[in-house]
């Protein structure tokens, strides 16, 4: 009966996450996709917003401000497509047991990705402290109507909540720093679940849900960022 329990229960958290996923996709891009458009132009024709950036643009360009958000989410879905694997590895286990090598394979990859995931968002976040805002996308952020288009778009309130109080102050710096810290909370609980399996245990399936929340909760906050970024990117078009 255990055993029938915890496959039921792992296999309503898969779905739970895939349709997390499939909605995602279904936005095209789920990062901070044109948050590079809110710092200024190589010129150093704009200056810093009250949102947190100090110094000078001595250089620095948006474009790769864009490069690290792009290769920052492109190695995210690396690493959450091996944990879909590791999930997939997990719930078959029930009728075929658990091929602790091959899980530990995809655990590997999962980290290793994720590892990259945070040096790209790292280097994003230290970028963009030197280089100036945009000011007048700055001033846009901190302009949008943010519940309205949560009501419109029937978005997590939670988690939006959560973007709009750095993107309403139009501290986009500071978003950049949570997706560092989203990345760190998620190794955390891979390191865990790997040093387990090393030791051929199965994984606490607590530890799995608790990944998949952290995996879907980073999901909607880069698109939901996506998503506003967007909106006012096309309303000034």
């Amino acid at each position: 009966m255990m055993k029938q329990n915890k496959q039921i229960l792992l296999r309503v958290s898969l779905v739970i996450l895939m349709v997390t996923v499939i909605h995602t996709y279904s936005f095209g891009l789920f990062g901070p996709n044109y948050g590079d458009e809110t710092y200024a132009a190589p010129d150093g024709n704009t200056a810093h917003s009250e949102g947190g950036n100090i110094g000078t643009a001595a250089g620095e360009s948006p474009s790769e401000i864009k490069i690290y958000i792009i290769e920052g989410a492109a190695y995210f879905l690396k690493s959450h497509s091996a944990m879909l694997k590791v999930l997939n590895l997990i719930e078959r286990s029930e009728l075929e047991g658990l091929d602790y090598t091959t899980l530990q394979t995809e655990l590997n990859k999962t980290i290793e990705n994720m590892e990259l995931a945070k040096l790209n968002y790292s280097l994003l976040k230290s970028t963009a402290e030197r280089t100036p805002y945009n000011t007048v996308k700055i001033q846009q952020l901190q302009s949008f109507d943010y519940e309205t288009f949560q009501n419109e778009k029937g978005l997590n309130a939670t988690t939006f909540r959560q973007v709009r109080n750095y993107l309403g102050k139009g501290d986009v710096t500071g978003f950049f720093g949570d997706l560092i810290s989203r990345t760190e909370t998620i190794l955390e609980k891979l390191y865990k679940i790997q040093k387990t399996t090393v030791e051929n245990q199965f994984p606490l399936v607590q530890s799995l849900w608790d990944l998949n929340r952290e995996y879907a909760e980073f999901l909607m906050a880069g698109q939901y960022s996506a998503q506003v970024f967007y909106e006012i990117k096309i309303a000034a078009n």
